[in-house]
């Protein structure tokens, strides 16, 4: 059974362990029992690269609150959470002067790209330019 994944489109980053592994050790867990029945390390987790597979971050959530018994496990979680935790997308929301800054605008720019690309297919714009293009060279 395969339990990690190094694509980057798979998955949740494996600091999101060493989160839960921080919260479950007020219980007095530690990362060995947490980790271990999903064949996971901490060393593991602690790599910028390495993603958990969402059935097993999923699994792992359960056993967590299988461990602790406590029912208000995500409030813990979430109470827990840094901005920066999230990478460039939490380091963009904390240099933002207003929430529109980083997340409105883009979003915005984002779909009248995506309205700009579909028109071009739908006039056959595309394969035009991808026709042209390719003689070019």
């Amino acid at each position: 059974m395969k339990t990690t994944s190094t694509r980057q489109d798979q998955g949740i980053p494996g600091v999101y362990g060493l989160l839960l592994l921080d919260v479950v050790s007020r219980w007095g867990y530690n990362d060995e029992t947490l980790f271990a029945p999903f064949h996971l390390t901490s060393e593991q987790l602690a790599d910028p690269n390495f993603r958990i597979p969402t059935p097993i971050a999923n699994e792992l959530v359960k056993h967590s609150l299988r461990l602790t018994g406590e029912s208000t496990l995500g409030f813990h979680l979430g109470t827990q959470m840094r901005i920066s935790i999230h990478g460039f997308i939490g380091y963009a929301i904390m240099t933002a002067h207003d929430i529109t800054d980083n997340c409105v605008y883009p979003f915005y720019n984002f779909i009248f790209l995506l309205l700009v690309l579909k028109l071009l297919y739908s006039f056959n714009v595309i394969s035009m330019l991808n026709h042209y293009v390719l003689r070019l060279f």
